[in-house]
């Protein structure tokens, strides 16, 4: 907030003030009436009252029977969580607690009210944070915890797991980290989502900002809105997107994408692609040496396939109410009723290519 917008704020605060010290009925017997000094004694008061600040590290053990295989954990959204994974047989926790008072005494002892709740739920482990309604408290959550167990998140806008056997996010908004874990669900929205090192991955996206590396088994997204980027995966791929700017790189399987509007990016592709979108822009940059079949299918937005040699690629590309260009390589395409055609017929493709758009062009490159 600007110092502009500030000094609205206050001078609207005194004048109404002022006009209901004006309108205001007479104070009755035995009450105070509207006073500014009143007003700024109780906000000295407020402010006084917890000046003083302590500091508290609740630190201890939870036993984890050879039965438990999830833990489920559940913060105040300002409590920064950390778990790692690690080969142990029980679970530690470290919790540095802040906690303002009226004096230092009464802060720390305000700061030992904070807890970390436990409840068993047969096979699973629910985590919780409690405060208590006396002054304010900041605190951190870190948690070691058998690699074996599964883990479920949520509240916390700053999340950063590593080294377990599954991940589930239970819609949790803000900063979330994840690295070398086993599958990965749930629900992401409105922050930052870094995956590094998963097994596989089926997620819903809502307004997230999200970056996946190194997926073993596979990627499955459901998104919308927002900004999402994949590579290396060695597994499928499969992707439903609104208005999401999607980038896939390096892929080594095979990709799906289908959806609405938006933005697609492809480099480097190395497997099957299928993509039957509308209204959403596809480039795609470098072909792989083992690259089978590629269908694409758009409208509205260009297509922009980038290639190094078409020598060895047969290409069926075809723009209805736009036009098939290939400059770069010399080609010419073929009009007839409003529809653009281009055919490459080599003798042994090393791969084919189909292209389809509606009211917009296909332009082919030829990479620099």
């Amino acid at each position: 907030m600007g110092k502009r917008e500030l000094f609205i704020i206050i001078a609207f605060v005194v004048v109404g003030a002022a006009v209901y010290s004006v309108t205001a009925p007479a104070a009755k017997p035995g009450e105070q009436g509207f006073s500014f000094s009143k007003i700024f004694s109780g906000i000295k008061k407020e402010i006084s009252a917890n000046a003083s600040s302590a500091h508290l590290n609740a630190t201890g053990r939870i036993a984890a029977a050879s039965t438990l295989t999830e833990l489920r954990i559940s913060t105040a959204r300002s409590v920064p969580l950390t778990v790692i994974g690690e080969a142990r047989d029980d679970i530690e926790y470290e919790m540095p607690v802040d906690s303002t008072g009226p004096d230092e005494a009464t802060a720390k002892e305000w700061a030992g009210l904070v807890e970390l709740r436990r409840d068993e739920l047969g096979s699973a482990l629910a985590l919780s944070t409690y405060f208590p309604e006396q002054g304010t408290q900041n605190a951190a959550l870190t948690l070691k915890v058998p690699a074996r167990l599964a883990v479920r998140v949520e509240n916390s806008g700053q999340i950063r797991v590593s080294g377990v056997a599954g991940v589930e996010l239970k819609n949790p908004t803000g900063e979330v980290t994840l690295a070398t874990v086993g599958t990965v669900t749930g629900t992401h929205r409105n922050g930052d989502l870094t995956i590094d090192g998963a097994g596989t991955v089926n997620l819903n996206l809502v307004s997230s900002r999200s970056k996946i590396r190194n997926a073993t088994q596979g990627v499955s997204i459901n998104a919308r809105s927002g900004e999402c980027s994949i590579a290396d995966s060695t597994g499928p791929i499969a992707a439903t997107v609104t208005n999401v700017e999607l980038s896939v790189s390096l892929f080594k399987n095979s990709l799906t994408v289908t959806g609405d509007g938006g933005r697609l990016k492809i480099l480097n592709a190395d497997g099957k692609m299928s993509v039957d979108v509308r209204r959403m822009l596809v480039e795609i940059e470098g072909v792989g040496d083992t690259s089978p079949d590629f269908t694409i299918i758009t409208s509205d937005e260009p297509i922009r396939f980038t290639l190094k040699d078409i020598t060895d690629v047969a290409i069926d590309a075809q723009a209805t109410a736009g036009t098939v260009r290939a400059d770069d390589f010399g080609l010419k395409a073929v009009t007839e009723s409003r529809t653009s055609k281009l055919l490459t017929t080599p003798g042994t493709p090393r791969a084919r290519i189909v292209l389809r758009n509606s009211r917009e062009d296909i332009v082919i490159i030829k990479r620099k």
